[in-house]
């Protein structure tokens, strides 16, 4: 199943060493992205891809510091602008990009660590963009579980039919083995 989702902000974002949150999305296939919090949980363990922009507020700071997190503990990247002269009164535009591999349930969100992000100067309001989509979905689970599954009813069929036939001998007495045949899913 595909994942993909694009959030943006307008407005400015200066709350340093907090989670950067969104307010619009303009897609969620896959529903891993929840711009309230501004956390993407992955629905399915795989590599990803996230990508960032924005602008710095110039007029505000000289650096700004995002960094990408796991968990909110790892950092999978981050992105640095700085102004060696001092300053500019000019928006300067940043981008972050990466690709990790997630496992089904990691959640990966952006966080300020120096500066502010501007507002946005695009007549759009999307001049700040976050955006990520599933690159390659892990499927060595899946198949383990459809292994295990197999395997499972390769042994499990053939005891049972013993043991209700042993059953139907010692009691002779009919038994719904279809009922258990259903249970264990292998119907």
């Amino acid at each position: 199943m595909p994942v993909f989702f694009h959030a943006t902000r307008k407005n400015r974002f200066f709350a340093i060493g907090t989670r950067f949150t969104f307010e619009k999305m303009l897609v969620n296939v896959g529903r891993g992205m929840e711009i309230k919090t501004g956390v993407f949980t992955a629905p399915y363990s795989g590599q990803y891809s996230f990508h960032f922009n924005g602008f710095k507020d110039a007029l505000m700071v000289d650096e700004l510091h995002v960094a990408l997190k796991l968990n909110g503990q790892t950092d999978l990247a981050s992105s640095y602008i700085g102004s060696p002269n001092g300053g500019s009164a000019h928006l300067s535009p940043f981008f972050l990009h990466t690709i990790a591999s997630l496992k089904a349930g990691d959640k990966v969100s952006l966080y300020l660590m120096e500066g502010s992000i501007a507002e946005s100067i695009d007549y759009t309001g999307h001049g700040n963009n976050f955006f990520g989509f599933l690159l390659h979905q892990d499927l060595s689970f899946v198949l383990n579980e459809i292994t295990i599954n197999y395997l499972e009813s390769l042994i499990l069929v053939p005891f049972y039919i013993l043991l209700f036939g042993f059953l139907k001998f010692i009691y002779n007495k009919e038994f719904d083995v279809e009922c258990y045949f259903t249970h264990l899913h292998l119907k």
